[in-house]
């Protein structure tokens, strides 16, 4: 999204239509979510212009909770959405558009985090368009630094094509259970349309990993010159896969955090062998709080780390690179570099893409 012409969204402005369009269905996929940011999301998926302002008033809520019953689903991790402590009754409106999805998490979570929004126009409900988010951010209140990526359907063959896009869509709906959305009739959909993707960017594939698809941690070509790996969260047989990707003199670096640097090098004092450097994200002076018991007065609600501890807020980018000369690849959406993220456990979401830089240019 970086030449100019190319939107740039944040997020409520990514969940509001489009002018002279309505939110037609919309499902919302997340591992954690807070009241308040449910709150934020409907007001904007009703068209509610969120940017200059903090809030919307209740008025607008109202209507919102109206124009959206029955089209919009919130997907949420059973036991990882923030309840107040004390009674909210606005809680029994928005319970019509959560849904939890139960899995046993000492084993497997619903991690994956994407928006898939379907609008129509005012005059022609007829007249449909898609819009669709993959990323890293979950529906909290927590400030971290996220990366996500933006594809806009095109009924005019203009676009790309993305394997695998409608199928991961499809099973999402299934999850989701609108009635306007089952999942043979948006695969059909889907399936008709071409994408308009980020500039430069071939968006090659779009996996759901976790619910019947093929999982595998990705496998970069041999003559791979530099790597990247940005994740929050790592095990030690992740890093060590990671750490041999390409060859000898590939240049390899990791990102992460302290907390997970200081752990998974507890259990392997060799584990980061294969990496050249090691960039450490700084944390907060900030308390851990999973989301499971949060108080009424807590701001924030991170995931909870797939080995201990959970991170304060701080790195929360998903993010694998490769590159060979002009060659550039990128994976990128809900999963860690973890087993548990790659290797069909979790359900996650990840978009695999490719681009090819001008020469001479710096990737």
């Amino acid at each position: 999204m970086s030449k100019e012409g190319w939107p740039k969204f944040s997020f409520t402005e990514l969940l509001k239509p489009p002018d002279g369009w309505r939110t037609d269905q919309a499902i919302l996929s997340t591992y954690s979510a807070d009241l308040v940011v449910i709150v934020t999301s409907l007001l904007a998926l009703s068209g509610c212009d969120l940017e200059s302002r903090r809030t919307g008033s209740r008025v607008e809520l109202v209507r919102a909770i109206e124009a959206l019953r029955g089209r919009v689903r919130i997907l949420a991790q059973e036991g990882r959405v923030a309840i107040p402590a004390a009674p909210v009754p606005i809680l029994k409106l928005l319970d019509k558009f959560l849904s939890t999805v139960v899995t046993d998490e000492t084993e497997r979570s619903f991690h994956p985090k994407a928006a898939l929004l379907r609008f129509h126009n005012i005059d022609d409900p007829n007249d449909r368009q898609w819009r669709i988010w993959v990323g890293s951010r979950n529906l909290t209140r927590a400030l971290n630094w996220e990366a996500g990526m933006v594809l806009v359907g095109r009924p005019d063959g203009k676009g790309q094509v993305i394997d695998g896009l409608a199928g991961a869509v499809a099973s999402l709906a299934s999850l989701a259970k609108l009635a306007a959305l089952t999942p043979r009739s948006v695969k059909a959909e889907l399936s008709n349309l071409t994408w308009e993707c980020p500039p430069g960017c071939e968006v090659k594939r779009v996996n759901l990993l976790g619910l019947g698809y093929e999982p595998g941690f990705p496998n970069p070509p041999a003559d791979t010159e530099r790597m990247f790996v940005v994740s929050p969260f790592l095990d030690a047989e992740t890093v060590r896969i990671a750490g041999r990707w390409g060859e000898p003199k590939t240049h390899r670096t990791l990102v992460s955090t302290d907390l997970e640097f200081q752990r998974v090098l507890r259990e392997d004092s060799r584990v980061f062998d294969g990496f050249e450097h090691l960039c450490r994200q700084p944390l907060p002076d900030l308390p851990t709080e999973c989301a499971v018991n949060i108080e009424e007065d807590n701001h924030t609600a991170v995931e909870v780390a797939e080995g201990e501890e959970a991170p304060p807020q701080g790195l929360h980018a998903k993010l694998l690179f490769a590159s060979k000369g002009k060659r550039r690849q990128l994976w990128i959406g809900s999963a860690n570099a973890t087993e548990r993220g790659w290797q069909g456990r979790n359900v996650e979401i990840v978009a695999e893409l490719a681009h090819l830089c001008a020469a001479g240019a710096i990737p």
